[in-house]
């Protein structure tokens, strides 16, 4: 790890050293960020993340609205914010918002992976027809 000295007015009797650490390099970024997640077995495999049974995943710290409900359902189904938004009879802007909503508040960084969730919490049904 480098070191950077940071420069000290005259005034000041001591110095600063703040230690800098090194770049990553490109393909180890990517190794970091495509790297399973999941706990490792003992074969050497990853196994998913905790099944649907473990007490951490049958609860929500900030539950669902009943519209947050509402949109998930939506986005289960594979429709996009604007038929969301003409279903509601609402402006995109709210809709957008309870999207974000429901991902914070299911921990997802994606619909797909909020939608997944939900199932494994049995806030929706497993087997929800997708939109033609």
């Amino acid at each position: 790890m480098k070191e950077l000295v940071v420069p000290v007015p005259e005034t000041v009797t001591a110095a600063y050293v703040v230690p800098v650490p090194a770049p990553m390099s490109t393909v180890e970024a990517r190794r970091q960020r495509d790297r399973p997640r999941g706990r490792r077995r003992r074969d050497g495999a990853f196994a998913p993340g905790p099944p649907a049974s473990d007490p951490g995943l049958s609860a929500i710290v900030d539950p669902l609205t009943s519209r947050e409900l509402e949109v998930l359902e939506m986005l289960a189904t594979g429709r996009s914010n604007q038929a969301i938004a003409r279903e509601l009879v609402v402006t995109l802007d709210p809709v957008k918002k309870h999207v974000s909503h429901v991902l914070g508040k299911l921990g997802a960084a994606n619909r797909t992976e909020a939608v997944t969730r939900a199932r494994e919490l049995s806030l929706i049904s497993r087997h929800r027809a997708r939109l033609s």
